[in-house]
């Protein structure tokens, strides 16, 4: 499905209508040719040199503003001797401007508090590349350099050759990294679906050759031609005083001039040929056989209030196929792995209809027609009003939560808009006008559109079929005249009506008893407050503002699979998937989402290994019903043999392929290291989920959420503790509970093997190795050490980068995490991890090893903590005003044990870290005494 439109968004959530009163917008009256209007809030204009900006206020996050740079200019542009050199160019923006040579900018960003690559970023694509740049925007210095940045990006790239050279071999590693089995399928078959377009000879990442051996000056000729100001767009979004804003902008950009002898900006088109074309394509390395029907249409771009009716025509459509596949999946004998229907943006000026199948060993055939009668029905019968109304009900249900929001919407939601609005003349409307032009043309579209549009698109004359599969199961992917004559037989069967008649009743028949509330206490952070009910459950309320109607929620109670025996541990650990799977109390989960449809709310149970509980989340109008599903969910879950049988026959399916994929082998294979071989941390296979038992899933499950006493439930979001109170007395303090037993986990002694390690594996044909150092050990569990783990990670993943990527040139991007736990023992990990050359992989494992103890042997960089401190303390304030990081507290400090304050002292604790104490916390934990490196090779590298 395409999301163009910005906020009808259709999903298979349990999403509905709330009525809300008309938003005040701009005129929707005129023809369907009439041009939506832009964004009113948003200040736009062209310098005399051409260059374009967009520049509008928001304080969502406050304090906060997003700087892009936008360039006409991709891959597509480039000439033979140039392929890759508009990334690369990308690249070099990074190492060298004006007014930051070399890596000063981004060392001065990042002791900004910018983090390379997670926020400091930039991509290039075949038609543009695009520079982000978030800042503080209450730092006037800082802003000012933020702007200068975007300037030099502009055009300010110093492209020293000692500088390009130094890049090559990052860029290598960047293709290294992205070549596998993805990589070898799109060089198959994008020849075909462009239909030998220049897009299908132009991929970003270039050739190995022309990366190797370009000269500087074919990267400065395409530098000087297309990085020019009458291709450029400005994009700024934030806290931010646009009047003045603007006025920086023309001050700072308005010296950037054209070229002399300027060429016209070519615009390609992806031909449409009126043909069908057929591709099979198999791997040793491909899991499943798939196939696609891929029929391309010409896109249209979204200017005008009738191309914004064609779009919701579509995207009901597509929600309606969603639907009727959700159904399908979930029958009875489900002879496929899984289907997709819809329509998506492809490339350029190409969209696509496509019907795409995985399909199960040995069912070929029956899996293949299972999938595609649904669709041959939909193009003889059409949709039916059921199906039309409820989708528009979801729509309804999206607009009317986007618009209660509209104030509080991501900086980021706007800039999508602005660049498509610059990049593809599309349009950028305010909230309240796609609102308006929603509820107009909902009201109007009549499935008779619909239908009308589907058959089209599913008899479009353009058509590529690829299919895809592993070398062994050759012989079992169909040939083109199999193919055409199963959509042939399937084609000539009666169809049956459509039915989705669903149950419609209450969720909740007759209301239990509500229980009461015993006892409140306030806890050690803003306006959070505990409360006992009478049945043992705790409920914990922190209201906030942060959004208008949101409402967070989790709950957890000790014990989880731990309690399980080893022998049913597949079945307890698969129990909230396969018990959720099959709906609640009378309702199986497709009469569950009609009943829900309406509404804005999820929850789901979970059980892992230390606990069981639930997540979720609501609308202030739906809490209630949200709270009543999570009293289902413990008091009548339902077993459901279809589904169950359906998740197994897949799970077989996945899990006899998964030994055909080096990732997966590897990563097995770590895990199996990492558990010590403990049985509960072997990869499952074919033979163990033989093990897996409804009935066991569901009696276990019915024991970990029988009894209410020892659950805690969080809330966090836009409500009042008088509105919700009542709520929880009723639903969770009515919950059964047996106050004598207290609930907790048990110990499995499942811990990473002491000692050094080394493992190697041998898998796959990608011309690539995959490293992963583990460094393990116990440590005291406490805010102080915590935070010392942390900056540790942050700290050695910048010496990587500097060491592995910008010295050796022999990695993309290595990443450092680091991992802590209180339970059931105080332990930590670190873990290490890049791709590389495999002749390259032993060299550069050691290097990593080397940066690692220079942090206990020499200190930690001034610099390096400088920024680990600036980039911490930026995020937490922005942490601070979302619901979502209060929920994660709170949750964490309370299962934990540990003190809300923490909080509270977290920047104090941030700032007084020092270079000593940092470095006797890497003595401590850094010393590699525990330490088991992973390398994966390909085969025939030993």
């Amino acid at each position: 499905m395409r999301n163009k439109i910005f906020l009808a968004l259709l999903t298979a959530s349990l999403c509905g209508y709330v009525s809300m009163p008309d938003a005040t917008a701009q005129s929707t009256t005129g023809s369907s040719n009439t041009k939506i209007p832009l964004d009113p809030a948003v200040h736009t204009g062209q310098l005399p040199n051409g260059l374009t900006y967009f520049i509008r206020k928001n304080n969502y996050p406050e304090k906060r503003v997003l700087l892009y740079i936008v360039t006409k200019a991709g891959s597509v542009l480039e000439a033979e001797n140039q392929r890759g050199l508009a990334h690369f160019l990308e690249h070099m923006n990074f190492n060298g401007t004006t007014h930051f040579p070399k890596n000063e900018l981004v060392s001065y960003l990042e002791k900004s508090g910018v983090k390379f690559g997670a926020d400091l970023n930039a991509y290039t694509s075949f038609d543009e590349t695009v520079y982000q740049l978030p800042l503080p925007s209450d730092d006037p210095a800082v802003l000012a350099n933020g702007l200068q940045i975007i300037r030099d990006w502009a055009h300010g790239a110093l492209l020293e050759p000692t500088e390009i050279d130094k890049e090559r071999g990052v860029i290598l590693e960047e293709k290294r990294a992205r070549s596998g089995l993805q990589q070898r399928v799109m060089d198959k078959t994008l020849p075909m679906l462009l239909n030998k377009s220049i897009y299908a000879d132009r991929l970003p990442i270039g050739t190995e050759q022309v990366l190797r051996n370009f000269k500087p000056k074919e990267i400065r000729d395409f530098y000087d031609q297309w990085y020019r100001p009458d291709l450029q767009a400005v994009i700024v979004v934030g806290d931010i005083d646009p009047v003045a804003m603007e006025q920086k902008i023309k001050t700072l950009f308005a010296d950037l001039k054209n070229p002399a002898s300027e060429k016209k900006r070519p615009v390609y088109s992806i031909p449409l040929t009126g043909k069908k074309q057929f591709l099979t394509f198999t791997d040793a390395e491909a899991q499943q056989v798939r196939v696609e029907l891929i029929n391309k249409f010409r896109s249209a771009p979204l200017k005008t209030m009738g191309d914004y009716r064609n779009q919701l025509v579509e995207n009901l459509m597509d929600g309606m196929l969603t639907q009727r596949y959700s159904r399908l999946a979930h029958s009875k004998d489900v002879s496929y792995v899984s289907a997709n229907v819809g329509t998506s943006g492809y490339m350029a000026d190409l969209d696509v209809f496509s019907f795409a199948v995985t399909l199960k060993p040995g069912q070929a055939e029956n899996g293949f027609k299972m999938a595609y009668r649904e669709l041959s029905r939909v193009n003889k019968d059409g949709f039916t009003q059921p199906e039309l109304d409820f989708c528009k009900k979801t729509m309804e249900n999206n607009l009317e939560r986007m618009l209660r929001e509209k104030d509080k919407v991501q900086s980021s939601n706007y800039v999508d808009g602005y660049l498509s609005c610059f990049t593809k003349e599309e349009a950028a409307p305010d909230i309240n006008t796609e609102y308006a032009l929603s509820k107009k043309y909902l009201a109007e579209i009549t499935l008779e559109d619909i239908n009308r549009l589907v058959k089209r698109l599913i008899n479009l004359p353009d058509q590529d079929i690829v299919i895809t599969g592993p070398d062994k199961e050759k012989d079992a992917i169909p040939t083109q005249q199999q193919l055409n004559e199963w959509i042939s037989q399937v084609k000539s069967e009666k169809t049956e009506p459509y039915n989705n008649n669903t149950a419609n009743e209450q969720l909740i028949q007759h209301l239990p008893p509500a229980g009461k509330v015993l006892s409140s206490t306030e806890l050690a952070s803003p306006a959070t407050t505990m409360y006992t009910l009478s049945n043992g459950v705790k409920v914990v309320f922190k209201p906030t503002d942060f959004k208008n109607d949101e409402i967070l929620i989790n709950a957890f109670k000790a014990g989880g699979t731990s309690l399980c025996t080893d022998n049913d541990y597949i079945s307890a650990a698969n129990a909230a998937t396969i018990i959720s799977a099959g709906g609640v109390g009378n309702f199986n989960l497709d009469d569950l989402r009609n009943q829900l449809n309406g509404k804005s709310l999820q929850v789901a149970p979970y059980i892992n290994e230390l606990y069981e509980g639930f997540n979720g989340a609501s609308s202030k109008k739906d809490l209630e019903t949200a709270l009543q599903l999570i009293h289902l969910y413990m008091t009548q879950p339902r077993k459901d043999t279809v589904m169950f049988n359906n998740i197994v026959s897949n799970a077989r399916v996945s899990l006899a392929a998964k030994s055909r994929s080096a990732d997966a082998v590897f990563g097995d294979t770590v895990a199996t290291v990492l558990g010590n071989y403990h049985p509960r941390r072997i990869s499952p296979d074919t033979a163990t989920i033989k093990n897996l038992s409804l009935e066991k899933a569901y009696d276990f499950y019915k024991s970990s959420f029988s009894n209410a006493n020892g659950f805690t439930f969080i809330f966090t979001g836009s409500f009042t503790p008088e509105q919700l109170l009542p709520l929880c007395e009723q639903y969770l303090g009515s919950l059964p509970s047996d106050t004598t037993v207290k609930s907790s986990f048990r110990d499995l002694k499942i811990q990473i093997p002491e000692g050094t390690q080394e493992h190697l594996v041998y898998k796959g044909s990608n011309p690539r190795s995959t490293v992963q150092l583990v460094i393990s050990g116990n440590h005291e569990y406490k805010q102080v050490n915590n935070i010392q783990l942390q900056a540790l990670s942050e700290i050695i993943e910048l010496r990587l980068t500097e060491r592995l990527r910008e010295t050796e040139g022999g990695v993309y991007t290595p990443q450092t995490n680091v991992s802590y736990v209180k339970y059931p023992k105080n332990t930590y990990y670190f873990v290490i991890r890049f791709v590389c050359a495999p002749e390259n992989a032993q060299k550069l494992a050691d290097a990593a090893r080397e940066e690692v103890l220079a942090l206990a042997e020499k200190g930690v960089p001034a610099g390096d903590l400088e920024k680990f401190k600036a980039e911490s303390l930026r995020g937490f304030q922005v942490q601070l005003r979302e619901n979502k990081f209060w929920l994660s507290v709170l949750s964490s400090k309370l299962a934990n044990g540990e003190s809300l304050g923490d909080v509270d002292s977290y920047e104090k604790v941030v700032n007084g870290l020092t270079i000593d104490a940092l470095q006797n916390a890497a003595k401590k934990y850094l010393d590699t005494k525990n330490y088991i490196k992973f390398i994966l090779y390909p085969e025939g590298k030993k």
